[in-house]
């Protein structure tokens, strides 16, 4: 598991900062809001690169929803 340190470590190395001057510059909310981004971005490219075809959230929410038997 990371640690709050290693995990703002991590964010200061992928700015190409020091972590002193991530500090400096974003709020741990902001933080944790653009590592989400950085995240979702990725995955969408990866599931883009993957050739799936796209689901409405309906879709989702029905699979999600289905007894375990059923799939």
């Amino acid at each position: 598991m990371t640690t709050t340190n290693e995990w703002l470590q991590k964010m200061a190395d992928l700015y190409g900062v020091s972590l002193s001057d991530l500090l400096k510059k974003y709020s741990i909310e902001q933080l944790e809001d653009e590592y989400d981004a950085k995240v979702g971005e990725a995955a969408y490219k990866h599931y883009q690169e993957a050739g799936e075809p796209l689901k409405t959230i309906e879709q989702v929410m029905e699979e999600l929803l289905k007894p375990n038997n059923a799939q």
